[in-house]
């Protein structure tokens, strides 16, 4: 009987595994950048996947229009966001104000 159920339990845990391991986390990484998408508002500071760093001017249905440079505006799909860097609620709460820095320091880590 014993050699019988071996298989069956090996099976179990492989597939516990493979839960614990691959799914959950994955399903935890989606929940947090569907999270971060929805609190991106215009004013937003943000980090591109393709590594652009820019400026959220507006929000359509699952579009964000980013200034990259001044008067330069491109839209991107709201999932090509790979964090937000800044917000200006961030900004006032903090009394910090980014735009006094000079223009050839970086106040951004990435």
């Amino acid at each position: 009987m014993g050699d019988n159920l071996f298989p069956l339990i090996f099976l179990v845990v492989v597939a516990a595994a493979f839960w614990l391991l691959i799914l959950r986390p994955a399903k935890a990484r989606a929940a947090a950048q569907r999270s971060l998408i929805e609190s991106i508002t215009p004013g937003d500071r943000i980090l591109m996947a393709s590594g652009m760093i820019g400026t959220v001017v507006s929000r359509g249905d699952g579009e964000l229009e980013i200034e990259v440079a001044p008067s330069v505006i491109v839209t991107i799909v709201d999932q090509a966001v790979a964090r937000v860097l800044t917000s200006p609620t961030a900004e006032e709460e903090s009394g910090t104000d980014q735009s006094a820095a000079p223009s050839g320091s970086t106040t951004d880590t990435v």
